[in-house]
């Protein structure tokens, strides 16, 4: 346009000492940024990773080349119609090399077809802005990931089909997992929790839990028989993890105690829902089924 360019606020990166050679943005969205020094010597170039959001520190790539080659630009490398994340073409021009014995640096060389660059291939770096490591949190049997892009859950290693929201709701006791993707494509894996209270358990050898009828048409039982006086907390979840309702919550004697729930009694739909029984901070997660 024939209009003056806007010019926003200035970014200050801290690229070691360095400055701007190439700033180059991937298809995934990432940055790279090809720093060097004024001079030749001695070499201090570097390749970094960068977001672009002005907030965000510049990442150093650990590449061999790194005040190796005196580089000046980088491109991205295609395999298979798609980007690499762990290779990187760069250019590196003559500068103050003597190439003919003759004392002259090949950038000042006259004839400009003396002077030369090559092209190197970068492999085996990491161009991933990884996002953060997800955490797992849980409401009764709602397993939930920090915020991400992408989500896919597993079990036991093995990735569950369609588990792909940021909350799952267990249906099986194992080692559950997620793996979270970011915007630029970049992967990072939660640190396992292992869930061995789903479906009717004892919380102990001594404790007994029981929920009876289920699936249930107005009201299910819970059942619980204590061998000692134990704090107890019973409480309902829905699917989504919202809490319905918190049936006790106290000290109970040894003996038998018995609890009834209903979601249509009490202006909730029928459906799945989830009990939790906490028998001195020992859990125990029950899903039920309220039919119409």
């Amino acid at each position: 346009p024939a209009t003056a360019a806007a010019f926003g606020a200035p970014i200050e990166l801290d690229l070691g000492g360095r400055g701007f050679r190439d700033l180059t943005r991937l298809s995934n969205g990432t940055y790279i940024i090809v720093a060097g020094n004024s001079g030749s010597s001695p070499i201090t170039s570097a390749i970094f990773k960068w977001t672009g959001n002005p907030s965000d520190v510049p990442i150093l790539v650990s590449t061999s080349a790194n005040g190796v080659l005196n580089m000046e630009g980088a491109m991205q490398i295609n395999i298979g119609g798609h980007i690499s994340l762990n290779d990187l073409q760069v250019i590196t021009d003559g500068g103050s090399e003597i190439l003919y014995a003759d004392g002259i640096e090949a950038k000042s060389l006259t004839d400009l077809n003396l002077r030369k660059f090559r092209s190197d291939n970068l492999n085996s770096i990491d161009l991933c802005i990884t996002p953060s490591t997800p955490v797992i949190s849980q409401i009764g049997a709602v397993l939930t990931s920090t915020p991400a892009t992408t989500y896919q859950w597993y079990l036991n290693g093995v990735a569950i089909s369609g588990a792909t929201a940021q909350n799952y709701t267990v249906t099986a006791n194992g080692t559950y997992t997620v793996v979270v993707t970011n915007t630029f494509g970049c992967e990072s894996s939660s640190a396992p929790i292992i869930i061995t209270t789903t479906g009717i358990a004892n919380a102990s050898v001594n404790n007994v839990i029981d929920v009876f009828p289920n699936p249930y048409s107005e009201s299910t039982s819970i059942d619980i028989v204590l061998s000692e006086n134990a704090k107890v907390i019973v409480e309902v979840y829905s699917v989504l993890g919202e809490k319905i309702k918190t049936i006790v919550c106290s000290e109970l004697a040894s003996g038998k105690h018995s609890f009834s729930f209903g979601a249509k009694q009490l202006g909730y739909s029928s459906g799945f829902y989830f009990v939790n029984v906490s028998i001195n901070d020992e859990v125990k997660v029950f899903r039920i089924m309220e039919n119409d």
